[in-house]
């Protein structure tokens, strides 16, 4: 019968067995590594009133696959908010020619374990309120030239090699979020959908407009127009508000090209056509009732541009 650790190796390994980055979750019952001949202090760093520590213990024909594994016992002490600690398990299947400890922030702990072809890195992040600490695996590609490079900037990680692109998010908590490159590009990358300008006018008023598209795989969904004029007299805020859904009655979504148009109301004279160039939008309102949708001082533009550099332009 396995005995209790060992039967905590098998839950933990388990979780490393798929993903290219894998959420790790601590575990706060198991017995310290300070109580276990195994484990040896490979690395320690003060920064602060803080101090990381990590230990290593390798098992061999111990774990839920009896190859050999490479453990780690992460502790992570704050003057202020006390002691947390982490237990993570790696199956060496591959073989790990080199481990590299390093901070790149002083809380965010970096645990790379090298092999020929790239390797594996565990970020490693203290959660507040909690005895435990977040950690996001990832699985790495690289080549005889390069290694891991990581950098943060803020709350966000930045892990890159010459063949692989991660980021990692940190939230209020603590908590990691990842990211790979082709999900990041493809936010980075994708056509606007919203196209917003506020101005001041000699007088004083603000106006604003904005125009924001739904969009799907299969097209455009709705546009939602919100525009307001304030002047900072008394009385002197208008508004204006246009909602147009696929769904609603009385509306007509069609396709042409790069173009869609809406037509709606209750004799559908009312027009809205959307035209999908040079990575941007233009959008053009066409015998719309301004004295339906807004107030006496405020208007919806005859064309709102939407420009592949973000900017929006605005024409009456």
């Amino acid at each position: 019968m396995k005995s209790v650790r060992n039967i905590i190796f098998s839950c933990v390994a388990f979780l490393f067995m798929s993903a290219p980055f894998t959420r790790v979750y601590a575990i706060e019952t198991i017995v310290s590594a300070s109580n276990n001949s195994c484990y040896k202090e490979v690395f320690r760093k003060k920064t602060g009133n803080t101090t990381w520590v990590v230990s290593t213990c390798e098992r061999t024909g111990q774990s839920w696959n009896a190859s050999d594994n490479e453990t780690f016992w992460v502790r992570f002490d704050d003057g202020r908010t006390g002691t947390k600690e982490m237990h993570i398990v790696q199956p060496d299947a591959d073989g790990i020619s080199n481990i590299n400890y390093s901070l790149v922030a002083p809380l965010t702990l970096v645990v790379d374990l090298q092999s020929e072809r790239g390797g594996t890195a565990f970020f490693i992040h203290p959660v507040s309120g909690k005895r435990t600490m977040a950690s996001q695996k990832f699985d790495y590609r690289s080549d005889d030239e390069t290694g891991l490079s990581v950098k943060q900037n803020g709350d966000v990680v930045y892990a890159t090699t010459k063949l692989d692109n991660v980021e990692f998010s940190i939230d209020s908590a603590g908590n990691l979020h990842a990211r790979r490159k082709n999900e990041i590009d493809a936010d980075r990358n994708a056509p606007p959908t919203e196209c917003e300008k506020n101005e001041k006018t000699k007088d004083g008023t603000k106006n604003s407009y904005k125009i924001t598209l739904g969009k799907s795989s299969e097209g455009i969904f709705s546009i939602v127009y919100s525009g307001s004029s304030i002047s900072g007299l008394e009385g002197g805020a208008y508004f204006c508000d246009l909602k147009i859904f696929k769904s609603d009655k009385n509306v007509k979504f069609s396709k042409s090209g790069n173009s869609t148009i809406v037509t709606f109301g209750d004799d559908r004279k009312s027009i809205i056509t959307v035209d999908e160039i040079n990575r941007g939008f233009t959008t053009t309102f066409d015998n719309i009732d301004q004295s339906f949708y807004c107030g006496a001082g405020a208007q919806i533009p005859v064309k709102m541009i939407a420009t592949s550099n973000n900017k929006c332009l605005v024409q009456f």
